[in-house]
């Protein structure tokens, strides 16, 4: 029998609640999805999904962030350093809406303009969804065909290297950061780089993240001499995929409660622009010598997750954010 799934912000509020003492009422069938906690004669509705786990933070401020141009837009303006890119428009769905010079015949003249390859992904997706390298024109027309069934609009970037953290901020203090690194296939001798990627999308299927894309990767294997049909040398690495994050299997480095100065003041400038009592705030240094001189915002999360305490046994950490939330509301 397959264990049933609950969103782990459920499984940490129980567990909040049951050291306040206060009640827990599931009205999701049992899914999580949708909870009751209940103190006395007052009481909190809470969900998770497409709803922000946090009701301290607002529908606005949320709804800003996860708008990934408004918050470059938005952070850029205050002279915040973003990642440079610009939005287009991949579906008709409401283009009588909209100014022209965005749509997505313009994201091949940007993606020309700044040089391939660019780095790719949809305006409000989330979890490293079609976060993608995208290394030539054509490559740029199969990722907007396999992207528009799901999302209307993309952010097209240039493509930067450098060490990315994640900062966790709540009201003014950083709670804690970590280094965020690609997952990469291990060679085992035997079995080919095609059969690794398709063992890997059977993890995402059913996740609602997106698979890795064979064919995307045929040019960058190109260039390493290598076919999809490569078989990797026993404990040969090769990384697949560019997205960091925790969902897609991204790697956790240098978990740290006292994070460097130079990331809690960035990270903290940019919750107080989107006026986001919690974030998590994706920050890489792109300095030569990796010592935080050059920093700039990947983008800002109104909806974070604590998976990330959990994967390295923090879990104390995310029951403590719980415990003064409910207690705050309740």
């Amino acid at each position: 029998m397959i264990a049933k799934y609950i969103p782990e912000q459920s499984l940490l509020v129980q567990a909040a609640a049951q050291k306040l003492g206060y009640i827990y009422d599931d009205f999701d069938e049992g899914n999580g999805y949708l909870i009751r906690i209940t103190n006395g004669d007052k009481w909190v509705f809470l969900s998770s999904g497409l709803v922000c786990s946090y009701p301290i933070n607002s529908a606005t401020s949320v709804g800003l962030a996860s708008d990934k141009s408004h918050t470059t837009r938005i952070l850029t303006s205050l002279g915040y350093p973003c990642i440079p890119g610009s939005h287009f428009f991949v579906t008709n769905d409401h283009i009588n809406l909209r100014s022209p010079g965005h749509e997505y015949i313009d994201a091949f003249v940007y993606a020309d303009k700044i040089g391939y390859p660019v780095f790719c992904k949809p305006n409000s997706g989330s979890k490293g969804d079609y976060a993608e390298r995208v290394n030539s024109k054509k490559a740029l027309e199969q990722y907007i065909e396999r992207v528009k069934t799901k999302y209307e609009t993309i952010i097209v970037q240039n493509v930067i290297s450098g060490v990315e953290y994640r900062v966790f901020c709540f009201d003014n203090n950083v709670l804690f950061s970590y280094q965020k690194a690609p997952d990469f296939i291990v060679g085992d001798g035997n079995l080919s780089i095609k059969e690794h990627i398709d063992a890997y999308n059977n993890t995402l299927i059913g996740s609602g993240i997106s698979l890795i894309s064979a064919s995307a990767l045929k040019d960058s294997l190109h260039n390493k001499g290598m076919k999809l049909s490569s078989v990797l040398a026993t404990g040969e690495k090769l990384k697949i995929q560019y997205r960091a994050n925790v969902s897609t299997g991204g790697v956790i480095h240098e978990f740290t409660t006292t994070p460097r100065k130079e990331l809690m003041d960035l990270a903290l400038k940019c919750a107080t622009a989107l006026n986001l009592r919690i974030c998590g705030v994706d920050i890489m240094d792109v300095s030569n010598d990796c010592n935080l001189s050059d920093l700039v915002v990947v983008e800002v999360n109104g909806n974070p997750s604590l998976a990330s305490l959990l994967k390295t046994q923090h879990i104390n950490i995310a029951v403590e954010i719980w415990v003064k939330l409910l207690k705050e509301m309740l």
